[in-house]
């Protein structure tokens, strides 16, 4: 992003070219916003995918169906002696 240089200065008949180019620079500034703003969606939309993707027990299920059986069992055993006691 660039910064801004803006000088305060009054309305005479040479400051025509620096309004002009205090005009240019809040523009280009408030396109580089509107740019970053866009890319930080994009950023959370691709964190929101992967977010849903990564708690959704379904797709764990499907990424890794072994480590699910594994869980199942362990779950089951804990709970068996729980139980029994």
């Amino acid at each position: 992003m660039r910064l801004l240089n803006m000088s305060a200065e009054t309305s005479t008949p040479g400051s025509n070219q620096s309004t002009t180019e205090a005009v240019h620079n809040i523009t280009e500034a408030g396109r580089d916003l509107f740019n970053a703003g866009e890319r930080i969606a994009e950023h959370l939309d691709t964190l929101e995918r992967r977010v849903e993707h990564a708690t959704d027990w379904r797709a764990l299920v499907a990424d890794r169906p072994w480590a699910a059986v594994g869980a199942a069992v362990l779950a089951g055993v804990l709970l068996w002696r729980v139980l029994r006691e």
